[in-house]
C-alpha cells in the first residue's frame, strides 16, 4: 500500500515539496505534513533521509 502523508521537520525539504506543487496539511512548531500525491519521483529531488512516509495522519 502506497503512504499517504510525507513528514519532514527540515526547512530546506518543505520549501521543495511545497515549491513542487504538494499539498501542504500541517505547518506547526518545525513539523511539516503533506499529502502525497506522488506526482515526482521525490528521491531525484529531496534528501530522503529528511522526509518520513506514513500511512497515518497525526494532527
Amino acid at each position: 500500500m502506497k503512504e499517504k502523508f510525507i513528514y519532514t521537520s527540515d526547512s530546506e525539504t518543505y520549501l521543495k515539496l511545497k515549491q513542487a506543487g504538494f499539498q501542504e496539511i500541517k505547518n506547526e512548531h518545525g513539523d511539516y505534513i503533506f499529502l502525497n500525491s506522488g506526482k515526482f519521483d521525490a528521491e531525484k529531488i529531496i534528501d530522503m533521509s529528511k522526509i518520513r512516509y506514513s500511512s497515518i495522519l497525526n494532527i
